[in-house]
């Protein structure tokens, strides 16, 4: 992909008109700054800016001059900063919109978690029916931080289900069993990776041990470091051959799905199977509706103008396993825009078939072949040696990072038992040291024994 090319696109985007006739999206998000949790923009879908009178007030400010707009922007105490429409924007909204409040930030759900759970003990020792009652959906749908808190606590039960059950299957297995399934599934790790699972450009993968209880789950982590240069500026201008990956999308299968999922292919696979997204907004997607949809765009001569069915059924066949591994776990409730999944929200973590999502959410589509009950967790990272991701985890040793697959061949790569022995041993290491640090140093908070100290006088004693 040419980058000037992709630089004119996203300009022309950028420029593209909005709900407000006459802003453009770059207008908007200077505008709406700050309005947003986090100090962000709103999106320039959000209902709030289709508000007709918000239009009216706009250009009626837009008449102003410069210098009255900033004078009046100034006495509201809003920021001055900003081209004739930008200023604009903002008086109007906070106008029409007075009583507008961002949503709350991630930092302040977390501390809404935190108290939380410092609620009484006579509340957490409730029966059962009032936990349920908190699962339910709020009744207020427009109220976003008491949706975000349901999301979070039915993220939170999915989360601990899969803890008890991951507990379950391992219970019982001996030190040698679990060696075993580790080894395997930390291969089938770096299989995934050859294969060109990720849909990010990789570097390399490192392994690191939490625990030494394999049958814990997350008891072993895998990083994988992405190539910060050729996702950025892509293959082909770097000169890399052939070109795999292309700027801010990453591979071809990846920009494949994103391309079918914005021309709508998964809505009109819903259709063909008689499944209606709203009604089963908790449901997962499932390998037919995956299938569908590549059917759907394979068949569309316009959104596939260079033949994709052409290439055969082993292709097709092909991107469609990639595709489930992909949108594994996604939910229809995920697919479209509704009151509880919408840019706006804290929560919002962005469309299923964007190749970031895949890389947060889905563990870099790299668990083809693994068991829902799998011990490991996969994550990116742009940390590149040891050091680094030792820096950006606490109580952590360089040593404790293992190479299990390098792109270039560099460094040396070990086997997957050999380097979960590895990681394993340091892990066992750095915990005897943190033992033995800790005991130092509650040994030199004690408070030293007191000794009865006996005045000296100058008096002898009488014989």
């Amino acid at each position: 992909m040419d980058v000037s090319l992709f630089m004119a696109e996203m300009a022309a985007k950028l420029a593209a008109p909005t709900q407000i006739p006459g802003w453009s999206h770059t207008d908007v998000a200077g505008g709406t700054k700050g309005l947003n949790w986090g100090g962000h923009s709103l999106d320039s879908a959000d209902p709030l800016l289709a508000n007709p009178e918000l239009h009216q007030r706009c250009r009626a400010a837009l008449t102003l001059s410069a210098k009255e707009l900033k004078a009046r922007c100034k006495q509201a105490e809003l920021e001055v900063s900003g081209s004739k429409k930008v200023l604009s924007l903002r008086l109007a909204f906070q106008q029409t919109c007075p009583d507008h409040t961002p949503p709350a930030s991630a930092a302040e759900m977390q501390k809404r978690r935190a108290e939380n759970a410092k609620a009484p003990a006579a509340e957490s020792a409730a029966p059962a029916a009032p936990v349920q009652a908190a699962r339910r959906r709020p009744a207020n749908l427009d109220d976003t931080a008491a949706v975000d808190r349901w999301k979070c606590r039915l993220a939170q039960d999915r989360a601990a289900a899969d803890h008890a059950a991951a507990l379950q299957q391992h219970a019982g297995a001996s030190a040698d069993e679990l060696l075993t399934t580790a080894t395997s599934e930390v291969a089938q790790v770096v299989a995934n990776v050859v294969r060109g699972d990720c849909p990010h450009p990789l570097e390399s993968l490192w392994l690191m041990a939490t625990c030494d209880a394999l049958g814990q789950p997350g008891a072993l982590r895998i990083l994988a470091t992405v190539s910060h240069g050729r996702l950025c500026l892509g293959d082909a201008m770097l000169k890399i051959e052939p070109v795999r990956f292309f700027p801010f999308v990453g591979s071809e299968d990846a920009a494949t799905l994103q391309d079918m999922g914005k021309a709508g292919f998964l809505d009109a696979a819903a259709g063909q199977l008689g499944i209606n997204p709203a009604a089963m907004m908790t449901s997962e997607l499932g390998p037919a509706a995956i299938e569908a949809m590549v059917d759907l765009a394979v068949a569309d001569e316009e959104w596939d103008p260079e033949g994709l069915g052409q290439a055969g059924a082993a292709e097709v066949a092909r991107l469609k396993s990639k595709f489930a591994v992909w949108l594994h776990g996604t939910t229809w409730g995920e697919t479209f825009t509704h009151s509880t999944n919408r840019p706006s929200q804290a929560s919002w973590n962005g469309d299923p078939w964007d190749s970031k999502f895949v890389m947060r959410h889905r563990e870099c589509g790299l668990r083809r072949g693994l068991p829902a009950t799998s011990v490991l967790e996969v994550s990116s990272t742009m940390d590149t040696t040891p050091a680094q991701l030792a820096a950006a985890s606490e109580h952590t040793k360089a040593e404790s990072f293992v190479q299990l697959w390098s792109a270039n061949g560099g460094g040396e790569s070990l086997g997957a038992g050999e380097a979960i022995e590895a990681t394993l041993a340091v892990w066992r290491e750095t915990s005897c040291e943190l033992l033995a640090a800790q005991a130092a140093t509650q040994q030199k908070q004690a408070p030293a024994g007191s000794k009865a100290k006996r005045r000296k006088t100058g008096r002898s004693t009488k014989k």
